[in-house]
């Protein structure tokens, strides 16, 4: 599955969207494919669990640029309620999705 086909297969559902997609941990399994929405979550989520080899994995992440830009307050509560790119990179590396994407 390209990137492309896994956002229009997104797209499809019609319970999908940017308020839908907050604090999300969502597999979708069909015969030969299994993808893995992580939005909103901690490098200590079930992601590795969920994405085992699947085919694709999305997960939300905050890059060190963004996070450098924000207050004292705002880092404490990235660090404990999100994963950044750093982290999604270790996670990505033990689950091995065949295709990962971040937003």
């Amino acid at each position: 599955m390209t990137p492309a086909e896994a956002c229009i297969a997104l797209n499809m559902l019609p319970t999908m969207g940017p308020v839908r997609l907050r604090k999300l941990l969502q597999v979708f399994e069909t015969p030969d494919r299994v993808i893995v929405i992580a939005g909103d979550s901690t490098p200590k989520s079930d992601v590795l669990q969920n994405c085992n080899e699947c085919d694709v994995l999305i997960h939300e992440a905050y890059t060190q640029a963004s996070f450098e830009k924000v207050s004292p307050e705002w880092k404490l509560y990235r660090e404990a309620f999100h994963t950044s790119t750093r982290e999604l990179a270790e996670i990505a590396s033990r689950a091995k999705p065949h295709l990962l994407g971040t937003c």
